[in-house]
């Protein structure tokens, strides 16, 4: 964590204005969470399973499948991203 230094205005009570701030920050990482879980949902429902066991069965293929590989790609994007996101909203808990 770090700290930071601002100049409010009178009518800002400190512990309010840090209040504020945090709990936007965790509004704004909150939603990027949801963002990239609302990405994956299509893909879940369409192999009807988690990207990890649907990253497993693909590497298990012996034949190539396009649409598959595709949908993985862009799988692992999103599935990425939203952990780093859930990593950052986990920094708030300490």
């Amino acid at each position: 964590m770090e700290t930071l230094t601002l100049k409010l205005p009178t009518w800002v009570n400190k512990e309010e204005a840090e209040n504020e701030l945090v709990n936007s920050l965790k509004i704004k990482v909150q939603l990027k969470m949801e963002f990239y879980k609302s990405k994956m949902l299509p893909f879940e429902k369409k192999y009807n399973c988690s990207f990890e066991d649907f990253q497993n069965r693909y590497k298990s293929k012996t034949e190539e499948a396009f649409q598959e590989w595709d949908d993985l790609i862009e799988w692992e994007a999103s599935f990425t991203l939203f952990n780093e996101w859930y990593e950052r909203f986990k920094e708030f808990a300490k």
